[in-house]
């Protein structure tokens, strides 16, 4: 990179820089940021490419404790392991990944998510953002295709046990595969809502293309925001689905 850096400062030396206005410049990214672009990509490329080599035992844990921010004691609780199973499988991960990639790893996923002191202070006066959420499904397969078949969410990675999904845009949905009878709602005064909510700009096609794969209806009235479509998927979980007035 430094090799092209210098070969590309030599070529503009060499050539006529004709005088352009300042506003042609605004919006146009710096060379360093280009650079770190292509750094953060490449750190990304290498970072899945050593996650999928290594054994599904080993990547999960290493998913949950680097990304979810989950502790060898929690991870253990949800995986039905002990805590010193756990530990052996964190160690072995980082035995498996050569000292360099792991540590890039590392500093990668630890990214991702606000460090646990860090956390402890911003916590106490604003959280920065919403990182992903997460929702239970009974089969993992079947559970991908039907989000993005019936929803649009495109798969990121997965993981057997749990996997990421993402819209273009907003965060990122985690599914966690379990065969305990849960779901991702919550009610009020004997009312079940929604916990996850989306924007749409055709509620209208949703809620036909969602009545066809059969997918549970609850709602679907035009109130005085918008149009709001709530459903109930094939795992038990409440959707709901809102898409705004003209100037709302």
């Amino acid at each position: 990179m430094a090799i092209a850096r210098r070969v590309c400062l030599d070529k503009l030396r060499e050539e006529p820089n004709p005088v352009q206005p300042l506003e042609c410049a605004r919006g146009l990214p710096s060379l360093q940021s280009l650079e770190e672009d292509y750094q953060v990509r490449s750190t990304r490329t290498a970072v899945r490419e050593a996650l999928h080599e290594l054994d599904e035992k080993y990547r999960i844990v290493t998913v949950m404790h680097h990304i979810g921010g989950y502790s060898a004691r929690e991870i253990a609780q949800m995986l039905d392991l002990k805590v010193s199973a756990v530990e052996s499988r964190l160690r072995r991960a980082r035995q498996k990944l050569k000292e360099e990639l792991y540590d890039m790893v590392h500093d990668f996923l630890e990214d991702n998510r606000l460090e646990e002191q860090k956390f402890e202070k911003e916590v106490t006066s604003r959280l920065k953002s919403l990182f992903h959420m997460q929702i239970p499904v009974k089969d993992m397969e079947e559970s991908i295709a039907w989000y993005n078949q019936n929803l649009g969410f495109a798969l990121r990675e997965n993981y057997g046990k749990c996997a990421f999904l993402e819209l273009p845009t907003g965060p990122l949905l985690m599914l966690w595969q379990t065969a305990d009878d849960t779901s991702a709602n919550f009610t009020v005064d004997g009312a079940t809502m929604p916990v996850l909510l989306y924007a749409t700009d055709d509620v209208h096609a949703m809620h036909d293309s969602l009545a066809k794969s059969g997918a549970v209806i609850t709602h679907y009235k035009n109130e005085d925001f918008g149009w709001v479509l709530k459903f109930v998927d094939p795992n038990g979980n409440m959707w709901g689905v809102v898409q705004e007035h003209s100037g709302s």
